[in-house]
């Protein structure tokens, strides 16, 4: 953020069936300067936020929303101030499972990794999706490769994803 201060995104359980994504931003000096609810008020279970800070000072948070017969990828993202940029969307609703969502700050927006399992390799895979800073889907691809050493057709699980630093020389 600008001039300091931080983010601090949570899954709120209240309740057994209406899970909640709070997203509260905070000074350095740990004064709350304000958050909202961003997640569901319908009574999905929203849960596992993942939140990075983009270059130009937005906060997306992207979270999975479990649902009776499967879950759902969604994300938000927000200004420094909390003004919304793009409301709480669906992203992945194929298939049954889409969970374990880890979300990146990269030159170009963000890029996104989690669990899917609507590709055709029958198993859970890695899918990426790499997005603008406003949330404008730029691409997705299936980052699981049954014909790449190590890869042994198994069901993938809780990905990650790290930024690399570009360095001189």
């Amino acid at each position: 953020m600008k001039g300091g201060g931080f983010w601090i995104v949570n899954q709120d359980t209240n309740g057994s069936s209406n899970w909640d994504i709070d997203l509260r931003r905070y000074s350095n000096q740990g004064v709350l300067l304000g958050g909202n609810s961003i997640g569901s008020t319908s009574g999905g279970k929203d849960a596992r936020p993942s939140l990075p800070v983009l270059g130009n000072g937005n906060v997306v948070v992207a979270w999975h929303r479990n649902r009776f017969l499967g879950n759902e990828v969604w994300l938000a993202v927000s200004t420094p101030s909390g003004t919304t940029v793009l409301a709480p969307a669906v992203i992945d609703d194929a298939g049954i499972s889409n969970r374990d969502v880890d979300v990146i700050s990269t030159p170009a927006g963000f890029a996104m990794v989690y669990v899917d399992s609507e590709w055709d390799t029958g198993t859970e895979d890695i899918t990426m999706k790499r997005f603008t800073s406003a949330g404008v889907l730029l691409g997705t691809t299936n980052l699981s490769d049954p014909s790449a050493p190590g890869d042994d057709f198994g069901h993938d699980a809780n990905p990650t994803v790290t930024r690399l630093e570009k360095r001189g020389g």
